[in-house]
């Protein structure tokens, strides 16, 4: 579901991708670590900054801090912590998009953020 969710932010298609994202985030509730529901929580702010929904994407990356915190996940804490200061922001206030963080998971576990098209950042 989180591939999912990746693939639908990067194509603009941000409602898929909250749907994707919510679904992930239940399931790693239920099922899986903390990392796996902060990634989830992460795509959803990245879907819901798309849609323009900023005080939705505040609230997810807020959870995601706490969660990342909690777990004592330096990582995850970062990712989230990025992801609020993003959301911070705001647009350029040029009209233009605002550019999108994507989150996504390396072989060895840790949390990768990368901003456009430009290289990934770990956190």
């Amino acid at each position: 579901l989180c591939a999912a969710a990746e693939v639908h932010v990067a194509t603009s298609r941000f409602q898929a991708a909250v749907r994707a994202s919510g679904a992930a985030a239940e399931l790693y509730r239920e099922h899986g670590g903390s990392a796996d529901v902060v990634r989830a929580l992460l795509l959803g702010v990245q879907a819901s900054s798309g849609l323009g929904r900023h005080q939705e994407a505040w609230r997810l990356a807020s959870e995601a801090s706490e969660l990342a915190a909690e777990a004592g996940d330096p990582a995850a804490e970062a990712a989230a912590r990025a992801a609020l200061e993003g959301i911070g922001q705001g647009d350029s206030g040029d009209g233009g998009p605002r550019q999108q963080q994507l989150a996504s998971k390396t072989d060895d576990g840790q949390l990768v953020l990368s901003q456009g098209i430009g290289g990934g950042v770990e956190a």
